[in-house]
């Protein structure tokens, strides 16, 4: 008889995105929701508003200013769907360590630009 040991929270989830495209047990970023982070889904709701959110960075776009400064466009994601997060130089210089696959908390302001929804970043603190 072969003994295995059983597969880790965390590497039963990422084989769940490799295989399958999705999370199916759960999300990485619910071990770190807490009461004053809101979700993606609630995004509309605080409208011109500081927020809290926990993502997962899935996508980071960098690019250059007119000022040849290097700023950033950020897609994040959590259970309930993606948010797209705008880094402007002065604040991806303090936070540019971050890199796709980091689960992060992120103080922003929520914005629309034409139809969508946006926080334009404050602060990001990486969490895993």
């Amino acid at each position: 008889i072969i003994i295995f040991d059983e597969y880790s929270k965390e590497d039963i989830i990422t084989f769940e995105l490799k295989t399958i495209g999705f999370y199916l047990t759960e999300h990485p970023v619910i071990k770190y929701r807490s009461d004053n982070v809101i979700t993606s889904n609630d995004i509309v709701e605080y409208f011109d508003r500081n927020v809290n959110l926990v993502v997962l960075i899935s996508n980071i776009r960098e690019t250059m200013t007119k000022n040849n400064d290097v700023m950033a466009f950020i897609t994040g994601n959590d259970e309930f769907g993606d948010i797209a997060l705008t880094c402007f130089p002065n604040t991806y210089k303090r936070f540019n360590n971050i890199k796709v696959g980091n689960v992060v908390e992120i103080n922003g302001r929520v914005e629309r630009r034409f139809d969508k929804y946006q926080v334009i970043v404050n602060s990001i603190k990486i969490l895993g």
